[in-house]
């Protein structure tokens, strides 16, 4: 019992370390799992977020951490949508 546990934690201290100096998870090259499907698989571009802000406070959002900001951020939304979309702010 005592070897095993002693086994087991040799092997968490080896991926705590690997992990450490690589700064990633151990796991095996991406790439051999999109060259073994059997299918083509698209490329995947990140997403594109617009600079434009708006600050949900002005709508009664309060920034305390334990206020439901929900109303707030729903009034914001079509004000979003309707000004920023149509490029008249």
């Amino acid at each position: 019992m005592l070897k095993t546990l002693f086994f087991v934690f040799l092997i968490t201290i080896s991926f705590a370390i690997a992990r450490c100096q690589t700064g990633r998870v151990l796991a095996p090259d991406e790439d051999q799992y999109f060259e073994a499907l059997p299918f083509q698989m698209p490329s995947i571009s990140l997403p594109g977020f617009s600079d434009r802000t708006l600050d949900i406070m002005v709508f009664g959002a309060v920034a305390d951490g334990h206020t439901d900001n929900a109303e707030a951020i729903n009034r914001a939304i079509p004000v979003y949508v309707t000004h920023y979309r149509q490029g008249t702010c």
